[in-house]
């Protein structure tokens, strides 16, 4: 498998950006791509960055790989952006023609690739579907082959969640036999709340802050009189 070192180190660096970013509806969207100057407003803190492998052997054809996953909390609104970048292994000879997200919710917002980040081959569309939250991006010219250099650029959904989990699910589908692989699973938007004992620790901080201040009100009364 080619190393993957300036992936695992710099794979991107988010200070990306909205210039005139459609929201995804129902169906088939063209991507055009996306830079940090067009879209300004993605820029934020990445708040998880893994690598997940896949494989799959059809015969005697293999397709096998990486994928690149990664949240980001978006500095002004707070709300999170999920990026995506398949890097695929060099002894593998099956392309991918599609990538499919499942039970990823409502919050999406839009999506796009990044023309600025690290990568050779982009999807030329997003197709929705009606059922909430499953998208297929899709790979149609050329496909993410296994050849050298020929990884995925980042692409992304830009959401209005501000909490995630690992609940996802995605999977890979090959060019032009059409074999699927597995599904794995992927960060994406979540509407849990805190524990009950969590807001019970949060909760006696905030009286231990209060204290804490009484406190020091009162000694700083004593020391003036």
């Amino acid at each position: 498998m080619r190393k993957l070192a300036v992936a695992l180190g710099t794979a991107l660096l988010i200070s990306a950006g909205p210039a005139l970013a459609s929201p995804l509806s129902v169906g088939d969207n063209p991507l055009s791509g996306t830079t940090a100057a067009a879209r300004p407003e993605l820029a934020g803190v990445v708040l998880e960055d893994r690598l997940v492998p896949y494989s799959l052997t059809v015969g005697n054809d293999l397709l096998a790989g990486i994928v690149q996953q990664r949240v980001v909390r978006e500095d002004v609104s707070g709300t999170l952006d999920f990026y995506w970048r398949i890097l695929p292994d060099d002894a593998g000879n099956l392309p991918i023609s599609s990538f499919r997200i499942g039970d990823f919710g409502d919050f999406i917002t839009d999506g796009d690739w990044r023309i600025d980040g690290l990568g050779a081959v982009a999807p030329t569309s997003a197709l929705v579907f009606a059922a909430t939250g499953f998208v297929n991006f899709q790979f149609a010219n050329p496909p993410v082959g296994p050849a050298t250099d020929a990884s995925s650029k980042f692409f992304f959904l830009h959401t209005s969640a501000v909490r995630y989990a690992d609940t996802a699910q995605y999977d890979l589908v090959c060019a032009p036999s059409g074999c699927i692989t597995d599904q794995y699973s992927t960060f994406a938007p979540s509407t849990a709340i805190p524990e009950p004992a969590a807001w019970a620790m949060m909760l006696l901080g905030f009286f231990g802050l209060g204290a804490l201040m009484r406190r020091v009100r009162r000694e700083g009364v004593l020391a003036a009189a």
